[in-house]
């Protein structure tokens, strides 16, 4: 699994701190204290409530959900999760989902608006500094990202014995960068 971490020296995209030793989490520069996890000052900051939530529906099935709502809404419904290598194909032939235009992002992500009034705008979004990062960093853990209205949901799920989840403060960092980027492309007077 690649590391979403990488060094680079700016300002922290959560808490705003200034340093030399931040690293990207889904294209969002964060300083160690918000890597922790501590990222009440951020939320406030950012005008975002988060809820964490995790379900045992049986002894095998583990559901960890976290849910971050932004102040902006944006007329948007989107689901993005695992490609299959059936939906691969389909859009090979020309069937398959739309496509952001990455072929890093395409072959890996599969995008499902709600139907086709959200498509071009759930494109846009996608294709805005910091959210196919985030989207892909939740996608490498093993989770899907859904964005409606004014929320980010980042959900995974393991059944069985077998298969890796995320702990809930990794799920939890990587939605509150996914919220930030697309409240900054909500922002944009350009949009």
């Amino acid at each position: 699994m690649p590391d979403p971490f990488r060094t680079v020296v700016q300002r922290c995209g959560l808490c705003e701190v200034e340093g030399d030793q931040l690293e990207l989490l889904a294209g969002v520069p964060m300083c160690a204290v918000c890597r922790t996890g501590e990222v009440d000052d951020a939320l406030a900051r950012h005008a975002l409530s988060c809820t964490v939530k995790e379900l045992h529906p049986t002894r095998a099935t583990l559901w960890r959900t976290v849910e971050v709502v932004r102040p902006t809404i944006l007329d948007l419904a989107v689901k993005c999760g695992p490609d299959t290598p059936r939906g691969w194909l389909r859009r090979r032939l020309g069937q398959g989902d739309p496509e952001v235009g990455d072929p890093g992002f395409d072959d890996r992500v599969k995008v499902e608006p709600a139907d086709d009034s959200f498509t071009e705008l759930a494109l846009r979004v996608l294709r805005s500094p910091g959210v196919p990062q985030a989207v892909l960093a939740v996608i490498d853990c093993g989770g899907s990202v859904e964005l409606v209205g004014r929320t980010v949901w980042v959900r995974a799920e393991r059944s069985g014995d077998f298969g890796h989840i995320p702990e809930l403060a990794t799920l939890k960092l990587l939605a509150v960068a996914l919220a930030i980027a697309v409240e900054r492309f909500a922002r944009e007077p350009s949009r």
